[in-house]
Order: structure tokens, then sequence, then C-alpha cells
């Protein structure tokens, strides 16, 4: 991973060299320097000290993640649209900006792009509309675009653990088994009428 040179803040360490033999140091950004403090008898009295030169690096870390893909229901009718919820991480110390993209099966529903400090979650919403989706069940994914430098990128990618069923819509009324009946009803009673009207005469 990268590192970057004196941009981390470290003040004061100390660590104990023997039972009774103390040491401690400070460095701060951008020194280059230090002096090292020996108190050997641990009395509290540090009795040398000694000068050194170092460094100071911080380790940078490039990482984001899909924390949960949610959608708003298990169930929708074909033609209505349903949200999807994306919570997503910068799991890094650098500031990232990236994409994060929806999927219902392979087809994608949406795509945003966001920009989070190190450290930060937030909670993206998407809309899927079903009106050109036929009917079935469909898995829902989200994915987060893989940022410069970033190694670890299993969990850019998150799955909801279930699907979403598209379903028809009910027919109207008249298109109904029942009205076709009636009909074919009437139809046979008038039937029956015209024969029988037909023979009296």
């Amino acid at each position: 991973m990268p590192l970057s040179k004196n941009s981390a803040t470290f003040t004061e360490f100390s660590f104990n060299i023997t039972e009774e033999t103390k040491a401690q140091f400070s460095l701060q950004p951008g020194q280059t320097e230090y002096v090292l403090q020996v108190d050997e008898d641990g009395d509290g009295t540090f009795d040398q000290e000694l000068q050194h030169s170092a460094s100071l690096y911080q380790l940078l870390i490039h990482g984001v993640s899909v924390v949960s893909v949610a959608p708003s229901s298990n169930q929708v009718l074909q033609g209505d649209s349903i949200d999807i919820d994306v919570v997503v991480a910068n799991e890094g110390t650098e500031n990232e900006t990236f994409d994060v993209s929806t999927f219902y099966d392979s087809n994608i529903v949406g795509t945003q792009t966001i920009s989070l400090n190190p450290g930060a979650k937030t909670t993206l919403t998407f809309t899927w509309d079903t009106t050109d989706v036929a009917p079935g069940d469909y898995p829902i994914k989200a994915e987060a675009g893989v940022v410069p430098e970033e190694t670890d990128t299993e969990d850019n990618i998150k799955t909801f653990d279930g699907t979403v069923e598209v379903s028809s819509p009910s027919p109207p009324w008249w298109q109904t088994w029942w009205p076709l009946l009636a009909v074919a009803v009437i139809i046979a009673v008038a039937v029956i009428f015209l024969v029988t009207r037909s023979e009296e005469l």
C-alpha cells in the first residue's frame, strides 16, 4: 500500500528497554530528527539523551464497500416502482469519489456518483421502474466501483438475500371469467328462445 511521507501525527512514545531501564521520544510530522531519552535506573530521571534521524510515514489505504442492499418490498406489480436502498462506506484513509450501481438480475437499475470522507457511510436510494420488466423473480445486487489503488475488492459487491417478485397486474373486470360466462349464458338463452319461438310459429 502507498506511503505518504510526514503525513501522520505522532506525539510521545514511552517504552521499557529492561525492567528498570525506560526510554521515551517524541516525533512530529515534518521532523527528521528526534532525541531518545533514557532512564537507566528507573528513578524518573533521564540519564542519557541520544540524537537520532528518522522519517515519519503514514500508511495510505484506499477502499470502499457496499455494506447492505435492501428493496422496499419483495413483491411489485408489473408497471409499478419500488425503492432499493444501498449503504456504502469508505473504509480507507483518503477521500474517495466513486460510482455505485444497482442491478436486477444482470440489468442495471441506475448509477449514482458519490464522494465519501474516510470512515464515512451513506445511504443511496435507487428507484426501479418495472414497466418493461417481465413477470418473474429477480435477484437484486449493488456494486461500488473500484477506486484507484484499491486492493480489497471482494466487498465492493453485495447481493440482496432473497429475490423480488414482479407479478402481472389483475386484468380489468370485463376480461375476467365471470362476465364472459354471463355473456355466454345470455347468448344461450337467446338462442333457445329464438329456436322455441320459431317452432311455435
